[in-house]
């Protein structure tokens, strides 16, 4: 055979197989996009990348890694994923999560997810919750800065993914969305710092490692245990005749439940009370402590 007829022939053939491939895949079509956060510091400003619509079958979408690695390369993302979610944050694992037309995002390996945002965080509204509709923003990258004013280098956490070694004294800025869990791990792995993204506190927020307020809180009851809440999320739990130190910062709210729900004390910590607090329950008993006295 000649060779520009088997030439002919090998590119009739391969794009038979491309249409035989293609073809073959029914199903939900799925507007695929890459992660939001292109690495732990800078998100990707998504305003001139537009989505690939993508069919996607059963059988591309046994498990989520199957998914991701099947959109990762007919979307050409430039990179391999192993996660698949949905704008809200889910994590797709199963075909039958998929809707038509729905926007999906592939993260890579040991990245957290973000979806991507039309403008960069400096250009993003600032409104926290829509006024109309009383929904949370969830989607808009919140500016989160710790600065480390231990000694010694700190691991930062998202979630349990660890995302970057921060230096004694250096100072970073981070993006997350509303309700992720950013961890701060001393070189014990013990927790020193904890904190939940709350878009409520406004798009940028910075936090001292530990933070610049010391407040201990002491339970005074002789049975009743108290959990203690950082603005609305649980925080620690102690036990009767016991005392607890946090480190926190200027404006954070904390407030003691009891076992029935109840709240027994709530406090806002401000700089102008100093840099070492307390707070002791019951009431009447804060009243009466000297600032250092012990259980």
């Amino acid at each position: 055979m000649p060779r520009t007829r088997r030439t002919a022939t090998a590119a009739l053939l391969a794009i038979t197989l491309v249409v035989g491939f293609l073809g073959a895949v029914s199903g939900i079509s799925v507007v695929v996009f890459p992660n939001g956060r292109d690495h732990t510091t800078t998100p990707t400003v998504m305003s001139k990348i537009q989505g690939m619509t993508v069919q996607v079958g059963p059988d591309q979408a046994k498990t989520g890694q199957a998914l991701a690695a099947y959109l990762s390369t007919i979307a050409a993302l430039g990179y391999h994923g192993d996660r698949v979610y949905k704008a809200t944050g889910v994590a797709v694992t199963a075909y039958d999560q998929l809707v038509e037309q729905e926007h999906v995002y592939v993260a890579a390996p040991g990245q957290p997810f973000v979806a991507p945002h039309p403008e960069s965080v400096e250009e993003a509204s600032a409104a926290a919750v829509d006024g109309a509709t009383g929904d949370i923003d969830v989607k808009t990258p919140i500016v989160v800065t710790f600065w480390n004013k231990f000694d010694a280098p700190v691991d930062v956490y998202w979630f349990d993914t660890h995302i970057y070694n921060l230096d004694a004294n250096e100072t970073q800025r981070f993006h997350g969305l509303h309700g992720d869990l950013l961890t701060i791990k001393n070189a014990d792995s013990d927790a020193v710092f904890e904190q939940y993204v709350d878009v409520s506190h406004g798009h940028e927020q910075e936090f001292h490692v530990p933070g610049g307020i010391e407040i201990e809180f002491r339970n005074h009851f002789e049975s009743e245990p108290v959990d203690i809440y950082w603005f609305d999320t649980a925080h620690a739990h102690l036990p009767p005749q016991s005392k607890i130190s946090l480190h926190a910062n200027d404006g954070d709210e904390f407030t003691l439940v009891d076992s029935d729900g109840a709240i027994v004390a709530t406090h806002v910590l401000t700089e102008a009370d100093g840099p070492i607090q307390f707070l002791a329950v019951p009431l009447e008993v804060h009243d009466q402590l000297p600032e250092h006295e012990e259980l």
